[in-house]
This record gives C-alpha cells, sequence and structure tokens, in this order.
C-alpha cells in the first residue's frame, strides 16, 4: 500500500502504520510524522530513523518551540522570548546551561567547557568565553580560536565609565569596596 488510513484516521504515506496523524515514510525506516494535536495539545513535527531510533524533533505548544534529538532537549523558545540552550525553563532572554561538571583549569579549557561561546567576526583570530572554574568562580575569557594564546579584552574602548560593585561608576575604573581592602595597581 503507498497510502493508508486507520482506524484512528491517521494516514500513512509509504507505511501501513502510521504513527502520527501524517506519516512519510520510506522502506528504510526513515520518515517524517506530523500530529496537529496530541493529547497535550501539541503540534508536533518529527524526523525519525527507525533503524537507529534516533530522531529529531520539533514541538509547538501554546507558541512554544521545543527542539529535541531522540530524548534529550536541546532547545527552547518560550512565548515570553525566553530562549534556553540546554534547559527547558530559561529565566533569561537568552538561558544557556551547559550540564557538564568539569571546570576549567587552563586556557584551553575554557572554550572546550565553557557554556558559551562568543565569535563577533569571521575576520580576528579570536572569541569570548564563558566557563566555571574550581570554586564556584565564573571565568570571562579571550583567546584565539585554538585556544592556545590569551586576547586582551577592552571594556568601553570608545567612553564610558567601568565599575566594579557600583551601579554608578564615576570614574574610568570605579572599584567600591564593602569592607575589604582593595589593591588597585596601575
Amino acid at each position: 500500500e503507498r497510502i493508508r488510513i486507520d482506524g484512528n484516521g491517521n494516514v500513512g504515506i509509504g507505511t501501513a502504520s502510521p504513527i502520527g496523524k501524517l506519516t512519510v515514510s520510506d522502506a528504510g525506516g526513515t520518515g517524517l510524522e506530523i500530529t496537529p494535536q496530541d493529547a497535550n495539545s501539541k503540534i508536533s513535527l518529527v524526523a525519525y530513523d527507525r533503524l537507529d531510533f534516533a530522531y529529531r524533533e520539533l514541538n509547538f505548544d501554546a507558541y512554544n518551540y521545543t527542539f529535541r534529538t531522540s530524548n534529550n532537549v536541546k532547545a527552547v523558545m518560550l512565548n515570553n522570548g525566553n530562549v534556553g540552550i540546554g534547559t527547558t525553563s530559561p529565566t533569561g532572554k537568552l538561558d544557556v546551561f551547559r550540564t557538564s561538571t568539569n571546570y576549567a583549569v587552563n586556557l584551553s579549557d575554557t572554550l572546550s567547557r565553557s557554556g558559551l561561546v562568543v565569535k563577533s567576526s569571521g575576520a580576528f583570530d579570536s572569541k569570548i568565553t564563558f566557563s566555571s572554574g574550581a570554586s564556584s568562580r565564573q571565568y570571562i575569557q579571550a583567546l584565539n580560536n585554538a585556544a592556545t594564546t590569551g586576547r586582551d579584552i577592552s571594556i568601553n574602548p570608545y567612553g564610558g565609565n567601568v565599575g566594579i560593585g557600583t551601579d554608578n561608576p564615576g570614574a574610568n575604573l570605579d572599584i567600591k569596596s564593602t569592607g575589604n581592602a582593595v589593591l588597585m595597581q596601575a
């Protein structure tokens, strides 16, 4: 049979056993499933390979989008505009979560164990990484693409003040201390 409608109203093209409202499959076990509405009021689009039980899935429900491979959620976009990578409940406009518990202990680890990498130009051999270090420290590190050389970071190179411990800096670099001595070197 090339087209089959089962007793539940599911349509199969290339399969006698549709698994969704519309299932398109080939003889090798790969295919596409479209389910307009399931028990959870979701619209689902699944590309699958039944031979190795791998699939890529895109779900739409109440204007939320969930992208997953096999059983692992990779990213979500919620109807409030928040995007999560590695998390299903992002609390900010972009929430990136790296689930590994390994932390950065050297320069190359700041790249390979980073939660976020920003490369803003293809013309330069540099990027900025955000990673976790030992003792609950967070690292912001600039480095070359190979993660073998540290790069300089310029903050406000075209004007504006920088504050540490203050939200209203009054100098190029304004550091406020709350009881601990602050050592500054020029």
